[in-house]
């Protein structure tokens, strides 16, 4: 079966959580010491190039995107009051650019979504 053949599915399971330990690359934007976003690249079910980038602190009730200088600033006061903020799970879903059987209409990616646990520094 090609990976365009992979058939569409909204669907996880433990053993694509596995897969997707194994075969997906993580990266943490600017860096490991000063991380802003977690990146997920790459699809364990059908192969395909995908990227998911998601924040490390997400605060609610806030309606500003916060990046650079600010988001420093907020990385460091939380690191200073303690909180836990070197770990992170993360779920993830294929929005690869092809097209997939059985998907619903303008829907790319094959549907499939997979959770990560995520750990940095000490």
């Amino acid at each position: 079966m090609s990976k365009s053949e992979v058939r569409y599915q909204d669907v996880s399971s433990t053993e694509l959580n596995s897969r997707a330990a194994n075969l997906c690359k993580v990266t943490l934007v600017p860096d490991e010491a000063h991380p802003e976003d977690i990146v997920v690249q790459g699809c364990p079910q059908c192969g395909h190039e995908t990227t998911w980038s998601e924040p490390v602190i997400v605060v609610r009730g806030i309606d500003i995107d916060v990046t650079g200088d600010l988001a420093r600033v907020l990385l460091d006061g939380f690191r200073d009051a303690g909180s836990p903020i070197n770990k992170r799970d993360v779920t993830v879903r294929c929005q690869c650019n092809h097209p997939h059987p059985g998907a619903p209409k303008g829907v790319m990616g094959c549907g499939r979504w997979w959770s990560l646990k995520v750990g940095w520094g000490n």
